[in-house]
């Protein structure tokens, strides 16, 4: 049949066919195949029809699956008119070519050789290679080795080659993939420029996918490097790029980040203690809060730089709300310096502009008198109950051990009745000894 693509599985003894029959023009036209870089993994195969292209019947490459697909699938439906496609080839990166044996016009995208990134995608992109070739000129006989391209120039008889070097992705820059606190109004996306590149294509996404791409967003930059517009705070985006001209290359990597929290304030104001006051050395500490914050960064040190914190409540050890009363005893009359930013999982805040405070001097107690003997007597003395009186008595002793006589101090307790009959006593005595003398002096008269 003709315009039939057969396959054999058995090693060439028996021939099926793969699916219908390519269009030709009036019955005119060959078939030329080849096979995708990576048909041992996916069974794509590519076809195309020399016939001409014409209005109404441009679909001239195709590709099937082979255990998948029911028919040939048509890779493009662009093609100008007179168009002959020709000798397919398949880049080890995947890149599809062909040569258009029609005479060039570079006015209307004619002739040259034409190539697609994606031919095993859903809806490829086909792509017209004119760099180099002047008018009237076409080309015939095109092979090829990577993306180095060789053919024949029939009209000047010659070979010509191209070297497709815009075939591999642009490698991003900043910011790095999933940076955090990002600032949405002054963002500059950059990427590694490529060599022959004129244009790139770049798009900032809220999902994978791309899609519903708000203006100011996406865009084209000569440079490499662009500002996108309309991001807002504390929210998550995705962004490639790719070069647009003078051919297209592969889309970058996808990057993410997110924006800095907040909205009109993205910076705590802080509070508590207030710039210059005295504090306790365990302060309490209190600031404003922040859109779409769950914790907050604080760090507290002896130099305004905080190289060196003797606080440093960061990361997963952020304070859970705007307050924090120290749970570290700071130096007494210091100052200190400090500070506070915003956080999320995803992302964070600015610190705050930093403020100072300086510690209290620390509490002085009166000390006792300097014979503290003394003191603990005259202190027991006081005490001693008014019906009770303290009667000491000191004996010095000598010890065989030592030549310095030492005082023990005896305390007796003795109630004063006792005293008062022992007196009283004692006065009774000496009367009846005087009485005794009196008596007895006048008998020896």
């Amino acid at each position: 049949m003709v315009g039939q693509v057969y396959l054999s599985q058995d090693n060439g003894l028996s021939f099926n066919p793969v699916g219908q029959p390519l269009p030709l023009n009036a019955g005119v036209g060959k078939i030329n195949l080849t096979f995708d870089s990576k048909f041992i993994e996916n069974k794509i195969i590519y076809a195309d029809t020399e016939a001409k292209a014409a209005a109404g019947a441009r679909d001239r490459i195709f590709r099937f699956t082979i255990g998948q697909s029911t028919g040939w699938l048509s890779l493009c439906s662009s093609l100008p008119d007179n168009a002959i496609v020709k000798q397919l080839f398949c880049a080890n990166d995947g890149t599809l070519y062909a040569v258009n044996t029609e005479p060039v016009v570079n006015a209307d995208l004619k002739g040259g050789a034409v190539r697609t990134l994606n031919p095993t995608s859903s809806s490829p992109t086909l792509e017209t290679i004119l760099a180099g070739l002047d008018d009237t000129v076409f080309l015939s006989k095109m092979s090829g080795c990577g993306n180095q391209l060789w053919a024949i120039d029939e009209k000047n008889m010659r070979v010509m080659t191209f070297a497709d070097n815009l075939t591999s992705p642009v490698t991003l820059i900043s910011p790095d993939d999933k940076a955090a606190g990002v600032e949405n109004s002054t963002l500059d996306l950059k990427w590694q420029a490529v060599n022959t590149a004129t244009l790139y294509e770049w798009q900032v996404s809220d999902n994978t996918g791309f899609t519903g791409i708000p203006a100011g967003l996406t865009g084209t930059s000569d440079a490499a490097s662009t500002r996108p517009a309309g991001l807002v705070p504390a929210a998550g985006y995705y962004w490639r790029v790719r070069v647009s001209k003078p051919l297209l290359s592969r889309w970058s990597d996808t990057r993410s980040f997110n924006t800095i929290l907040g909205g009109t304030d993205i910076a705590p104001s802080l509070t508590v203690p207030a710039a210059g006051t005295k504090t306790p050395v365990r302060p309490l500490f209190q600031w404003s809060t922040i859109a779409s914050a769950d914790k907050y960064d604080l760090m507290v040190a002896k130099d305004a730089s905080f190289g060196k914190p003797v606080i440093e409540k960061t990361g997963n050890n952020a304070i859970s709300s705007n307050a924090w009363e120290s749970d570290v005893i700071l130096e007494n009359d210091t100052t200190y310096y400090w500070r506070v930013k915003a956080r999320n999982a995803a992302s964070f805040g600015t610190w705050s502009a930093v403020s100072a405070f300086v510690t209290e001097s620390p509490v002085l107690t009166t000390a006792p008198p300097e014979n503290s003997q003394a003191f603990a007597a005259q202190q027991t003395a006081t005490e001693m109950p008014p019906q009770q009186t303290q009667i000491v008595s000191t004996v010095i002793i000598q010890t065989q051990t030592a030549n310095t006589p030492q005082a023990i101090t005896v305390n007796l307790n003795i109630p004063p009745w006792i005293m008062y009959i022992g007196i009283l006593l004692l006065a009774v005595v000496i009367i009846m000894l005087a009485l005794l003398v009196v008596n007895a002096t006048r008998h020896k008269r």
